[in-house]
């Protein structure tokens, strides 16, 4: 005799049939769809190489994240992918232009990027400055090394353009470690003439973090939004895909229980 409590409506028992039946489709379409909306909360220039090339040109939709200031005289823009931090700097000038990362007082101790670009190619300088006004000495005249591990830029129009990217942490004692969960000083200048030892004709600074504190808030929600909604989509398809599986083994170990029949 089969138990009261195992007797189970026959209606009901079409139901979980029609779930069992086609419980390996719906898994197959959770997944598919899963794998389709994840990347869409991630940004596309953090998972596509291509978009990581520099070239001297600052394309829409680049960098994460970019100040302007001077009164639009010079712009910083920068992106953080893994160990990396990808620095683009637009100055209103036909000579250099530069940064001041984590200065103490004035620019003393400041880790320095000097760019510019003239007939004869694109530069760089990876420099520190060891006093409050100066001088800024490269790196490897300091004993220290050149840390820019890849550079390029554009001068048109009465505008330069220096592109470049390094380690978060050099390991340089003439490099400042860029942190990740707070904020530093940088430095900003630019200069009318190619050499980076020229006087600034313009200069200021700001306060600096890499996950964009110094944009405006909707552009720090912008970046983070998408990668919430979509994992939170992911893990909710995932519960469900979970809860599918489990309910049809269970119908299956009842339906063995019970001989196969439905009753």
């Amino acid at each position: 005799m089969i138990p009261m409590n195992l007797v189970i409506n026959k209606r009901h028992f079409s139901i979980y049939e029609s779930v069992l039946k086609y419980r390996k489709i719906f898994i197959t379409f959770i997944l598919a769809f899963s794998l389709t909306i994840f990347p869409l909360g991630i940004p596309a220039s953090l998972t596509q190489e291509e978009g990581n090339l520099l070239d001297g040109i600052i394309s829409e939709g680049e960098y994460e994240f970019n100040i302007t200031v001077g009164g639009g005289d010079y712009s910083l823009f920068w992106k953080n992918i893994g160990e990396e931090v990808y620095f683009a700097i637009r100055g209103n000038t036909t000579g250099w232009v530069s940064i001041g990362i984590d200065p103490e007082v004035r620019m003393e101790n400041a880790d320095m990027i000097f760019g510019w670009v003239n007939s004869t190619g694109v530069f760089t300088i990876d420099a520190f400055s060891i006093g409050q006004t100066g001088p800024h000495p490269p790196d490897i005249t300091l004993e220290g090394t050149d840390d820019i591990s890849d550079f390029n830029g554009t001068e048109a129009s009465g505008v330069t353009i220096i592109e470049f990217k390094r380690l978060l942490n050099t390991y340089d004692k003439y490099d400042k470690p860029i942190p990740t969960n707070e904020s530093v000083t940088i430095l900003w200048a630019i200069g009318s003439s190619d050499s980076f030892e020229s006087p600034h004709v313009k200069r200021g600074d700001f306060e600096f973090s890499l996950a964009g504190i110094t944009g405006p808030e909707d552009e720090i929600a912008d970046f983070f939004s998408p990668l919430i909604l979509s994992s939170a989509l992911v893990l909710s398809l995932a519960g469900l895909l979970i809860f599918v599986d489990s309910f049809g083994r269970q119908h299956q170990h009842k339906k063995e229980y019970l001989g196969g029949e439905d009753e």
